[in-house]
Parts: structure tokens; C-alpha cells; sequence
């Protein structure tokens, strides 16, 4: 067996931080996942699954792995900074056990992939160069798209998305504070303690910093992450003090946008993966709700984020479903649920505003500040995951010791900064 990338001194001195092309950052497949790397390229290219060519790939190795490497996990996969030209943005064409698709991530302010000579566009493409920065028009850190078909038939409500990690997360040990009403804090327990004192270290907690330890977060932090997050997906399995640290959701309600390219509409491509991607209408074929399909479709204003409350809500009534469904008949409860169709292509796109992973902290707003949590992961990378729940797990008290191991890989990747492991 793989043996925990916390742990796997082999796999993390095989890409040492000297030799990260976007250093303090580096993504990489996870080990032992079933995650095949097959291309990585710039929008315009080919797909590895147009054209799958061989030669492609062993460039890609050459480039991107050390000579002692010999397995997919060591390859060093692009991250987008939101600056490149249109076309221009670099995806990973990957494959698991479930799921075969390309991948874009963008990261705010990270260095650019295009420093690296043997992928930098041509003269030719620099003319199509146009200024741009996707960073600037929206208020977020991060996005990642995943495009593809599934494989084999998956039940929709079985899947789930997000962070899961394998190490629980060290806290400091800061003496707990009032804050202003609204606040996610913990109160405080001892009547007596010092107005002076009080202030003082409400003041450092603004700052996200502790006169002995600025690298670990208090709990308050990570319950704080917890409830904005709880915001966007209700239905989310969140626990950032237990020993497998996660928070995930269901993956047709955590996604902030998905649409579907059906074998048999007869309407063309999905738009570019470096293009602003909106929710369909539900009345739209290229809408999951018709799939999900468990609400009735109620008239829309047509905004699109009354579109993605409407997908939700499906989701919702379909995990719903799926639960009384299991509850009267284990064995058949599977073909009462919808499940994704090999043959239809589907967008996901993720995004978030709270970890700035250029020095790992959590950014709670301007009342709270910057909290930094890169020591509290205690050497283990942000690992953003797919996964089906396996059919063997009870949906009840078990999911409060859910591990990478309790579901099928959909899809995985290991986002590492520099400070994770020197």
C-alpha cells in the first residue's frame, strides 16, 4: 500500500523546493489514488484524449520530473495566476478509476507557469496577447475547473467534494476572547480576567498572531472557517478538530457552477475552461436539475445565482431521496437515484475567498484579520478531493473518522507550500 504522504519521505525528496518551478507553491496528483497524469498543455492544444499521443507525455516527463522519478505523482502540475492571455492558461488532462478529464487551477498572485521556456507561447501567440487579470474582477483566492465524463455509472448524492485531510491540525493554546456579537468566537469563561490583558489580546487575535507562536491557529479560527463555509453548503461535513480533518459537501451542491454537454443535444462545445463560467438555467438542457431532477422547476428570474440555488435544492431533495430510499431497501436503493451518464460531459467549477496560499493564512475579514495556518497542518498538503462514498458505509456516526480511504477516487490533488516541509 501507498503510505501516507505525511510520512512518504521518498515521494517528498523527489521534488525538493529548490527545484519547484512555482515556488513557495506545488501541486501534484495525490499518491496511491489511481490518479494518472496524461497531458499538461495550454488551452489551445489538444486534449491528451483528442490526440493521445505518446511523445507528448514523455516531453512532459522530461520537463517536469526529476530523472529518478518514475511515477505520475512527481510531476509538477500548473497553477494559473488569472494573468494569461485568452488560450493561453495551462490544464492538466488526467484520468482516475471513475473520472477522465482536464483540470485548471488559478491561484491569485502565484508565479507564472509561463517562465518555464519550453511551455512559453510562441512569437505567433504572443501577438494574440492581451492585458488581463482575472484575479481583478472578482473577490476570491482560487478556482479550480474540472471537465470530463465519468467512466462507470455514479450515483450522483454519493459523491462528495473538498478538503480531507489524513493528520488533525495542531491549534495553539491562546486563552479564549470576547468578541463583538456576530462573531464566530468562543466566549470567555473567567469573569475576573484583566480589561487591560483583555484588550491587549484581542488586539493580537485581530492580527491572526501570538507572541510565541504566529504559525498556529487558535480554534476559534478553524470553527470560525467552519461556519463561513456552512454559509454556502448547509448539508456539509465539516470537522477541522478531528483526527481526519475535512470539509466536504455534496458534490452537485458544494460546486458554485456545473454544467452538462449531453451527447445528444446537438449544441456544440462548452465554452473554454479560462472563460467566465455561468450556472445554466434550469430550464436549460445543459442544467444538472433536469438529471437530479427530485424539485419541480419553479419559474426563475433568470439570474444565475438563482439558478445555482435551484441546483442545490435538487440536490438536496435528491440526497433526501437517496437516504429513505437506502432506509426501505439497501439493496436496490442505487436505482432510485440519478446517476452521472458516462456519455455527457460535465463542467465543475470551485472557487474560494478565505486562504491566501502564497503564506498560508485564513483571511476571516477586517475585524478578525489574518490568521496563519500553515503550522497547524503539521507538514500534510491542502488536498482537494472527489470522492463516491463507499456503499459499504453507514451515512451516520462513521463520517466522524472519514478518510481519503472511505471513498473512491474521483479526483485528487496535493496543493504544497515551501513551508510545509522545511
Amino acid at each position: 500500500s501507498i503510505q501516507d504522504p505525511l510520512n512518504d519521505t521518498p515521494y517528498l525528496s523527489r521534488l525538493p523546493p529548490s527545484e519547484w518551478v512555482q515556488d513557495p507553491l506545488l501541486l501534484v496528483a495525490t499518491p496511491g489514488r489511481s490518479m494518472k497524469i496524461h497531458r499538461i498543455r495550454r488551452v489551445i492544444d489538444p486534449s491528451y484524449f483528442e490526440s493521445p499521443d505518446p511523445l507528448h507525455s514523455e516531453t512532459i516527463q522530461k520537463s517536469f520530473m526529476r530523472d529518478d522519478c518514475c511515477n505520475n505523482q512527481s510531476i509538477q502540475l500548473p497553477i494559473n495566476n488569472g494573468k494569461e492571455p485568452p488560450l493561453h492558461a495551462h490544464v492538466i488532462d488526467f484520468e482516475s478509476n471513475l473520472f477522465a478529464g482536464t483540470a485548471l487551477f488559478r491561484i491569485r498572485d502565484t508565479k507564472d507557469w509561463n517562465s518555464i521556456q519550453s511551455m512559453a507561447p510562441t512569437t505567433n501567440d504572443a501577438n494574440s496577447m492581451t492585458s488581463q487579470d482575472y484575479f481583478s474582477k472578482y473577490n476570491r483566492k482560487f478556482q479550480m475547473v474540472i471537465r470530463g465524463k465519468f467512466k462507470p455509472d455514479v450515483v450522483m448524492v454519493d459523491c462528495m467534494a473538498g478538503l480531507l485531510l489524513d493528520q488533525h491540525l495542531v491549534t495553539s493554546k491562546k486563552r479564549k476572547v470576547n468578541f463583538p456579537d456576530g462573531l464566530p468566537c468562543e466566549p470567555v469563561t473567567n469573569a475576573n480576567i484583566d480589561t487591560k490583558n483583555k484588550s491587549k489580546r484581542s488586539r493580537r487575535l485581530k492580527i491572526g498572531k501570538s507572541p510565541n507562536d504566529d504559525s498556529l491557529p487558535p480554534k476559534w479560527a478553524l470553527r470560525a472557517a467552519v461556519k463561513a463555509a456552512a454559509v454556502f453548503s448547509p448539508r456539509m461535513d465539516a470537522d477541522l478538530e478531528s483526527s481526519n480533518p475535512r470539509i466536504i459537501s455534496p458534490l452537485c451542491a458544494t460546486a458554485q457552477t456545473i454544467s452538462v454537454l449531453r451527447e445528444a443535444s446537438g449544441e456544440g462545445a462548452s465554452r473554454r475552461l479560462d472563460e467566465t463560467l455561468v450556472e445554466p438555467s434550469p430550464h436549460d438542457d445543459a442544467s444538472l436539475v433536469h438529471d437530479l431532477n427530485m424539485l419541480p422547476t419553479k419559474k426563475l428570474d433568470g439570474s444565475s445565482t438563482d439558478c445555482v440555488q435551484q441546483r442545490k435544492r435538487a440536490s438536496d431533495a435528491a440526497c433526501d431521496a437517496r437516504v429513505q430510499s437506502l432506509a426501505k431497501n439497501p439493496c436496490q436503493g442505487s436505482q432510485m437515484s440519478p446517476c452521472f451518464d458516462p456519455k455527457a460531459e460535465y463542467t465543475f467549477e470551485f472557487l474560494q475567498h478565505l486562504i491566501d496560499y502564497n503564506d498560508l493564512s485564513l483571511d476571516l475579514g477586517k475585524v478578525l484579520g489574518k490568521v496563519r495556518v500553515g503550522g497547524a497542518l503539521r507538514g500534510q498538503p491542502i488536498r482537494y478531493v472527489a470522492g463516491v462514498k463507499q456503499r459499504n458505509r453507514k451515512a451516520t456516526a462513521e463520517l466522524c473518522s472519514m478518510n481519503m480511504y472511505d471513498m473512491d477516487c474521483i479526483w485528487s490533488f496535493d496543493l504544497w507550500h515551501k513551508s510545509l516541509v522545511i
